[in-house]
């Protein structure tokens, strides 16, 4: 969606044209799109450089298994899990430069 907005341009109420990204005052998202959202305000127009490879195609499932077959630490059920999958995750967004 925000390629598209990115992609898209209209004209302003003063006369001139403008991506329809640049004109957004607000961006929200749920579930995975959360994600996205979150990048877009930390990073802006660098999300697009690198985000879907760096991030959205990056395999979580590997990261967190290496990290908790490297750990050496027992699984403590769902919240454990849960956890370890929240710091792989903001490893991933705040120590990749976009």
């Amino acid at each position: 969606m925000l390629e598209t907005l990115r992609r898209i341009e209209v004209a302003t109420s003063i006369g001139r044209m403008a991506r329809l990204l640049d004109e957004v005052d607000l961006i929200t998202g749920i579930s995975g799109g959360s994600f996205t959202a979150l990048a877009y305000g930390l990073y802006g127009e660098r999300l697009f450089d690198e985000y879907e490879k760096r991030f959205l195609k990056h395999d979580v499932f590997v990261s967190l298994s290496t990290r908790l077959k490297g750990s050496g630490s027992r699984a403590r059920g769902r919240r454990a899990h849960a956890g370890e999958l929240r710091e792989v995750l903001s490893a991933d967004l705040s120590h990749r430069r976009y």
